[in-house]
């Protein structure tokens, strides 16, 4: 006799996650579903990604901003700078790392 084991749930997406978010290491995020920066200073990318290890990732490089995530091809982009040039578009997110005053 076989088993078979279930699919693995779908990795957690932006309007899965709390609003404010708060990563492991404690900083907080505040989230931004379906939409994303279309003029930025990157400061990296990472491929096969979620929107958690995104987030993570951003938490671990202390000039990074904002981190960027397009879910259909899994691709995380972390920012430095986010300039005005930003608009409404489903099927990305970005999580903006809130700085303590």
């Amino acid at each position: 006799m076989t088993t078979s084991e279930a699919p693995d749930a779908p990795a957690p997406q932006c309007a899965d996650l709390d609003n404010p978010y708060f990563a492991d290491d404690e900083i907080e995020y505040e989230l931004y579903c379906n939409w994303r920066f279309d003029g930025y200073e990157d400061i990296g990318y990472q491929q096969d990604s979620t929107m958690e290890k995104c987030i993570k990732a951003c938490g671990q490089l202390g000039a990074c901003n904002y981190a960027q995530f397009e879910t259909e091809n899994s691709l995380c982009i972390l920012i430095a700078t986010g300039f005005d040039y930003s608009s409404n578009k489903p099927g990305f997110a970005v999580a903006a790392r809130q700085r303590p005053s």
